[in-house]
């Protein structure tokens, strides 16, 4: 068995890495067991990210630029407005974020404080946003060190990714009818990430979501996919 690696996120100030990232979605909207509508999309981006300080404890304040550079729905190249959305936040090195300021932001997962090895698990909570929902709610994943393995030139550990399936239940004013309706969202994600351990750095991240909202007699399934890839 190999030895154990610390999982942790190393900053340098002025570093910049950038990132190329892709999300491919589908969409299906059913109603009373038939399907009304059914679309799938593809948005290419660029995330460059800067570290501005790091204080003493090794936690870094960081930029965050993400600028769409192409996208299509159901094969169809969509224009492309050339925007960038900016978040400043604070990570420490365990890649908890501890502030955040600027587009919206799902959380990040954490790595433990002791080091891991080969098969070790560790649970972490997370917040997503949700439709209908005023607040982030919070969900549970159990992340496992499967193995050390090569990626791009970097000795990274291959992290898997799990989170049970977690059901939300709010009330919501429907536009049409003007009545409240209960809302129910189940959410389910799993995924890789491969963190170079001896840099500190995310090399790639390939993580699969599925969001199922039930209001009333619809039911809108979104199935997302998220490849994130370290370029520079």
């Amino acid at each position: 068995m190999k030895s154990p690696v610390q999982l942790a996120y190393k900053f340098s100030k002025g570093e910049e890495r950038k990132y190329k990232t892709t999300t491919s979605m589908v969409r299906e909207v059913d109603e009373r067991t038939k399907v009304m509508q059914k679309q799938a999309s593809t948005i290419e981006s660029e995330l460059a990210q800067k570290v501005i300080e790091v204080e003493g404890d090794g936690s870094a304040h960081l930029v965050t630029h993400l600028e769409v550079k192409s996208q299509e729905t159901d094969g169809r190249p969509l224009p492309t407005v050339s925007e960038k959305q900016t978040l400043y936040f604070k990570m420490d090195p365990t890649g908890r974020i501890l502030e955040v300021s600027g587009m919206s932001s799902q959380g990040n997962p954490a790595f433990p404080l002791q080091p891991v090895q080969e098969g070790d698990s560790w649970k972490d909570e997370t917040t997503i946003n949700l439709p209908f929902f005023q607040s982030p709610q919070r969900i549970s994943s159990t992340y496992t060190l499967e193995e050390i393995v090569p990626v791009n030139g970097f000795e990274c550990a291959r992290i898997k990714v799990a989170t049970d399936e977690a059901v939300f239940t709010t009330m919501a004013t429907m536009e049409v009818s003007g009545a409240p309706q209960e809302v129910k969202q189940i959410i389910e994600n799993q995924g890789t990430i491969f963190f170079a351990h001896k840099e500190g750095v995310l090399v790639r991240s390939d993580m699969n979501t599925r969001a199922v909202a039930r209001v009333g007699e619809m039911v809108v399934d979104t199935t997302t996919n998220v490849v994130m890839e370290l370029v520079s």
